[in-house]
C-alpha cells in the first residue's frame, strides 16, 4: 500500500483517535464508525524497518509493545475476556 493508497482509501473511512506506537512498532487504526467492535476497520502497521503492512479485519488494538501487539478477543462475551497477542514476523 503506498500513501496515495492510504489516502484515497481513507476518504471513506476515518483515523481513529488512538495511534498506538512502540519503537518498533507503529499501529494506525483506520475505521468507518467509532472503532466500536463490530465495525470495518483497516489497521496500518509501520515496522521498525521503515514497511508498511495493513491488515484488514483485525480486532481493535489495545496495547503495543515490541514487536508485540495486543488485542481483546470476542468482546461480545462479557463473562470470558480472551486477550490476544500478536507478533510481527519478519
Amino acid at each position: 500500500m503506498t500513501v496515495k493508497d492510504l489516502v484515497s482509501w481513507q476518504r471513506g473511512f476515518h483515523i481513529a483517535a488512538t495511534v498506538l506506537a512502540s519503537p518498533e512498532l507503529l499501529l494506525v487504526p483506520f475505521v468507518k464508525g467509532v472503532l466500536n467492535y463490530g465495525d470495518p476497520m483497516l489497521l496500518a502497521a509501520r515496522t521498525s524497518d521503515g514497511r508498511w503492512r495493513t491488515l484488514t479485519g483485525a480486532p481493535p488494538p489495545v496495547l503495543v509493545t515490541g514487536d508485540s501487539v495486543f488485542t481483546i478477543l470476542h468482546p461480545e462475551d462479557h463473562s470470558n475476556v480472551t486477550l490476544g497477542v500478536y507478533r510481527v514476523q519478519r
